[in-house]
């Protein structure tokens, strides 16, 4: 399986915000040296970007992903021990999973959840997740 990319040109095509768009241009050289059709691999959009626009970016894929995106989605709603949104986009899970960890645990929880999630993600996006436990 191709490992998950978008491209300069279908992050504008799905209208990409101007900074997220202009930040990952610098990181990669340019969109002219860099190439508007050649694939960026949402690993190197998570390095330059972070957790937010990598979980944007799902939308703008080059090939469908969708059976990693529903296991990232439960993976989030797992670790919460709510299964309310496992049939949502992974990103809105994320973010619900973050939100609930804000009112339990503070600002803390929220970040700690936030390198969990980009963690995660990361290892979905290198095909090296495991299956996660039911939160008890």
């Amino acid at each position: 399986m191709a490992k998950p990319a978008s491209t300069f040109a279908l992050l504008r095509q799905y209208s990409a915000c101007e900074g997220g768009y202009r930040k990952l241009a610098r990181h990669l050289g340019g969109v002219a040296k860099y190439g508007r059709d050649k694939p960026i691999l949402l690993t190197v959009i998570l390095d330059s970007n972070g957790l937010d626009d990598t979980l944007w970016c799902l939308r703008a894929l080059v090939e469908p992903w969708d059976r990693k995106l529903r296991l990232y989605a439960a993976d989030c709603a797992k670790r919460h021990g709510s299964y309310d949104y496992l049939d949502t986009h992974a990103g809105i899970a994320a973010y619900y999973a973050a939100y609930d960890a804000e009112i339990t645990a503070g600002r803390a929880g929220k970040d700690a959840e936030l390198d969990w999630q980009a963690k995660r993600l990361r290892q979905y996006l290198t095909g090296k997740a495991r299956p996660l436990k039911r939160a008890a």
